[in-house]
């Protein structure tokens, strides 16, 4: 009986101390479980990268977005030999799948305020014009889907025009900072261009005698209407700037034709994985890739805003005089490549486009007039 006694005694401490130790056990578990959650369920973000492109947002003077991301063309480039000034071999342009996908991407944001009204009588610095004359080319592509063309390409269809003027060159830093002093056009965002950044060490690259007939960069699409207005211009159509750059009709691919041979001695873009140069270079610095009217740097060096809004299937309606483009959107169109993409986004019938208050080390522009203006 004594032994019966001393069992029961002990049981209800022994139970107690078989809870306790499942309890522990279920704690224990339960903050493993938690500490080694799978990584995909965590909400943890990669840190963006450098932002070279910009969008105006409302009330703001700067604002670090996101970097330009390269439209992805699936097809092998030539692959250069040796350095960035080798070209490839080919003789005619590769198949490619384009897309129409923005080259620069950048989050949604407003147009930028008009420029300033102008408070001096600064006179523009000479700006040397090519004369397109009066008559139809073909605009857009040909090429059946799947090849080197982009669905915003579509269809190749005759477009007249009467007879206009469009600069030679892109506007240059000397040209634009008259622009700023006559009160007329807010100064660029940036001073640096991707190469020359005072900030790391480098020379400025606007407001630097230097680069003075370098393209003007880093201006959204309200600067170029501003300085082109300023000028007595005005940005050139969609339709004005194609015909400038590939003539009469569709049939080169680029502004000098098909020719791939010496690629970086006729544009300064990006050839395979190599960039031919790596940042902007003098304007007119490619008699080689002049377009059949004279009009220089159609391909390459910066992308270029043009007047009209952009919308993907606006060919499929496009009227077939003097297209202006849609009367609303919210995105311009961008055309001609830079020197941080491709040559296949320099190809003349290539759209881009993306919100008018971006700007960036690969955007400037040109400017025309319509003859009798």
């Amino acid at each position: 009986m004594s032994g019966r006694r001393v069992v029961y005694r002990l049981l209800p401490a022994f139970l107690l101390t078989a809870l306790l130790i499942v309890l522990v056990q279920t704690v224990v578990a339960q903050s493993q479980a938690t500490t080694y959650l799978p990584a995909v369920l965590t909400d943890a973000k990669p840190p963006l990268p450098a932002a070279t492109m910009t969008t105006i947002a409302p009330s703001a003077t700067t604002t670090a977005t996101v970097a330009p991301t390269a439209t992805t063309v699936a097809a092998a480039s030539p692959t250069p030999t040796t350095a960035a000034t080798s070209s490839p071999t080919a003789t005619t342009a590769p198949t490619a799948t384009a897309s129409a996908t923005s080259a620069a991407t950048a989050t949604t944001a407003p147009s930028a305020t008009p420029g300033p009204t102008p408070t001096s009588s600064i006179t523009p610095l000479p700006c040397e014009t090519v004369r397109v004359p009066a008559g139809t080319f073909q605009m857009g592509c040909s090429t059946p889907s799947g090849g080197i063309c982009a669905d915003n390409e579509f269809p190749l269809h005759d477009v007249q025009l009467d007879e206009y003027f469009i600069d030679k060159h892109e506007v240059t830093n000397a040209q634009y900072a008259q622009c700023v002093a006559a009160g007329a056009c807010d100064a660029p965002r940036q001073i640096s261009s991707y190469t020359r950044d005072p900030n790391i060490g480098g020379v400025p690259y606007y407001g630097n005698p230097t680069y003075d007939d370098f393209p003007v960069i880093y201006v959204t699409w309200d600067d170029a209407t501003d300085f082109c207005t300023w000028a007595g211009k005005r940005l050139p159509t969609e339709a004005e700037w194609e015909k400038a750059a590939r003539g009469s009709s569709a049939n080169g691919v680029f502004p000098w034709g098909d020719e791939l041979t010496d690629l970086c001695s006729r544009a300064n873009v990006k050839n395979g994985s190599v960039a031919c140069v790596g940042d902007t270079t003098a304007v007119g610095s490619y008699p080689l890739g002049a377009g059949p009217y004279g009009a220089m740097d159609m391909a390459g060096n910066v992308w270029e805003w043009v007047s009209d809004w952009y919308q993907s299937d606006y060919y499929t309606e496009s009227p077939s005089s003097n297209p202006t483009g849609p009367t609303t959107g919210s995105e311009r169109v961008l055309r001609g490549g830079s020197w941080v993409h491709s040559y296949l986004l320099a190809r003349s019938g290539y759209r881009d486009h993306n919100v008018p208050g971006l700007y960036g080390h690969s955007i400037g522009f040109r400017c025309a007039v319509s003859a009798g203006d």
